[in-house]
């Protein structure tokens, strides 16, 4: 999904603050976990008010599996360097996965929400013939 800004708007941000985290493994340093605080301001032209807009995302790797075949994935499935944000599952050979909570909830804790999703994966795994980690 691709969104451009009105021509009737200015946009600037205000506010942002942002973390990443690494895991080291083997000697070699992977992505693990990052969470953006964006605040921003849109001055309309036809309005006498400006809005104000704040936004937070959380992401984190749950599994991970090496490519051992070096198979590059086609163009179509990758995500494009102009998408900066997307509310999109993909990834997964089982589409009902996520179902309704790809979204985690506010007062819920992200270590929590990495151990349930842990726990289907390992669930999607063993349904489909195999061995769970």
């Amino acid at each position: 999904m691709s969104e451009k800004k009105p021509a009737k708007a200015n946009v600037w941000p205000t506010d942002i603050a942002y973390r990443v985290d690494y895991r080291e493994k083997n000697g070699r340093w992977y992505y693990g976990y990052s969470n953006v605080l964006l605040e921003f301001k849109i001055n309309w032209d036809d309005r006498l008010f400006n809005s104000v807009y704040s936004m937070t995302c959380e992401m984190a790797v749950t599994d991970w599996e090496k490519n051992i075949t070096g198979e590059i994935p086609k163009f179509k499935n990758r995500l494009k360097s102009t998408v900066i944000l997307s509310d999109e599952a993909m990834g997964f050979s089982d589409p009902d996965f996520w179902g309704e909570y790809n979204i985690i909830e506010p007062e819920k804790s992200i270590e929590s929400a990495i151990k349930k999703i842990q726990r289907q994966l390992r669930k999607s795994k063993s349904n489909n013939g195999q061995a769970a980690r």
